[in-house]
């Protein structure tokens, strides 16, 4: 029980970190401050150095399920759901891990 709590804690981060990053890249034009538009280029820096450290399936589920978002559905044809939610588990810890190391 206590993994599964640790998941949809790990899984939660991650929607946090990429609702902040889909959201600077959409409002990146308004910023009206230079400082605010230089923390906006170090967290999608950021962002972008996590995800190029993936490999490719880690990559591609992270972008997948919580950065683009539209096609929820996209793992069906590859993986079974048992594969699906064990990758998922895996990559959410690998990108949290290469997201706070850099």
């Amino acid at each position: 029980m206590n993994s599964l709590k640790n998941m949809v804690k790990n899984e939660d981060e991650v929607i946090v970190i990429a609702s902040i990053y889909v959201n600077i890249i959409d409002n990146i034009l308004n910023f009206p401050h230079p400082n605010n538009l230089q923390k906006s280029f170090m967290y999608l820096h950021r962002v972008e150095e996590a995800l190029s450290a993936l490999d490719s399936k880690h990559r591609e589920l992270i972008e997948n399920d919580f950065i683009d978002r539209s096609h929820p559905e996209w793992w069906r044809n590859t993986y079974s759901c048992k594969s699906y939610l064990n990758l998922r588990y895996k990559a959410v810890g690998s990108f949290l891990v290469h997201f706070y190391g850099n």
